[in-house]
């Protein structure tokens, strides 16, 4: 019995080593995000073929069949202009191929080895494509080093406009124009206002500001309230109240609340009248893929409906490229029996990125997050939350399935 047992531990030990890396290879790669997405290169293998540097207008990849690359996958939301860049004052000097389509047509359309345009905050070589990309088309990104350098750096996408003017839905709670939405001068005063009447493959942008949940669906109770996702629309927070450009917000400047805090009364420490679920992704099969980014989401208390305070995901499309995402949103102060910031349905599956989890409190367990789902962590901090049963930190159940990238999960209790 125990050399039986043996052998299975010594046949698992030698498949983990010789296991190929997320990004590894082109059928392989990691999902990419607009903003930044971390990468290494120092223990990836080399792919094939070998680049060419004929459409690298001017400059040299220097690649080999040696050099080591990661490769990701990116499904641009909108039509635009996007640009690609590997700026990262701590990295190394890479080189950047840009593919359309499947890994097996491997039709290469950009590359560029060392950017025109040198920045002061970027390492001294870095590389930078700007080109259009097209909504719904998966674009491989492949990332190397000049003359076989390797390491860690940062890979950034900016959409830099060009496809949704159109297409934006403006709030702010200081405008005092017309209120129609369509710019920031007529913005509407509440986030609600634009998800009345905003349709998939559009945007809202939210000015700074605190914003309670108002819509409880026809529900004789004010605590049903929510910020009800709708499919297929970005919803984007941390501006100020002026820009013309994604890029241009700065969500740690200019804080943009989303509150269960109905009433304005959770300094007097009653949070029994606070709003169940302060977001929900909810029904949103076949609607495309929906975002939200650069919020603080709070004060959420799923006590009597006992799922998830911050954020409920339930119900919503489980495949990667068209799942929901939350990105650079801090989920905190938020109460539940079951996953106190975020809770995850075996029936859906959610993509963060960039955010930080904190001082929630589940009664039961999932402190920070319950999955049954499918959930995806890149470049999150956990931290300081807290469960009286079970899971401080993620409670990811057995047929559940959790995916944790360059992440911190710290003094969780």
């Amino acid at each position: 019995m125990f050399r039986y047992l043996s052998l299975i531990i010594v046949m698992l030990m030698s498949s983990y080593a010789y296991a190929q890396w997320p990004g590894d290879e082109c059928t392989d790669a990691m999902a990419a995000f607009e903003g930044p997405n971390s990468f290494d290169t120092s223990t990836a293998t080399a792919s094939s073929p070998v680049p060419s540097d004929t459409l690298c207008q001017g400059t040299y990849l220097n690649w080999t069949t040696n050099t080591q690359d990661v490769w990701m996958v990116f499904s641009p939301m909108y039509t635009g202009v996007y640009e690609i860049s590997t700026c990262d004052a701590s990295s190394f000097d890479t080189s950047i191929v840009l593919y359309m389509g499947g890994c097996d047509e491997n039709n290469q359309i950009a590359c560029n080895g060392d950017s025109e345009t040198q920045d002061k905050s970027c390492q001294a070589y870095y590389s930078r494509i700007e080109t259009t990309l097209t909504q719904g088309e998966d674009y491989y990104i492949r990332i190397g080093g000049y003359d076989n350098a390797f390491g860690t750096g940062t890979l950034t996408i900016t959409n830099m406009g060009g496809g949704n003017d159109n297409y934006i839905w403006y709030v702010n709670e200081d405008a005092s124009g017309q209120g129609d939405g369509k710019t920031w001068e007529d913005a509407f005063n509440h986030p609600q206002d634009a998800l009345d009447v905003v349709s998939s493959g559009e945007q809202i942008w939210v000015a700074r500001g605190t914003y309670k949940a108002n819509d409880y669906e026809q529900s004789n109770d004010p605590r049903e309230s929510s910020f009800r996702m709708v499919g297929g629309v970005s919803m984007y927070g941390g501006f100020l109240g002026n820009e013309e450009n994604l890029n241009e917000r700065n969500p740690e400047a200019h804080i943009t609340l989303l509150t269960g805090d109905l009433y304005g009364n959770d300094e007097d420490g009653d949070t029994s009248d606070n709003a169940y679920h302060v977001v929900r992704f909810q029904n949103l099969v076949g609607s495309g893929r929906t975002i939200l980014d650069g919020f603080v989401i709070s004060a959420g208390n799923a006590d009597i409906d006992p799922n998830g305070g911050g954020i409920l995901v339930d119900n919503v499309d489980t495949d990667v490229s068209t799942r929901p995402i939350v990105d650079r949103c801090k989920i905190e102060l938020n109460a539940a029996k079951y996953g106190a910031g975020v809770y995850v349905t075996d029936s859906a599956a959610l993509s963060m990125t960039f955010c930080v989890i904190t001082h929630n409190n589940a009664q039961i367990r999932g402190g920070a997050i319950l999955s049954w789902g499918e959930l995806q962590i890149q470049n999150c901090l956990i931290a300081g939350n807290h469960a009286d049963s079970m899971s401080g930190a993620i409670d990811s159940p057995y047929w559940g399935t959790s995916t944790i990238r360059s992440s911190t999960i710290v003094q969780n209790t």
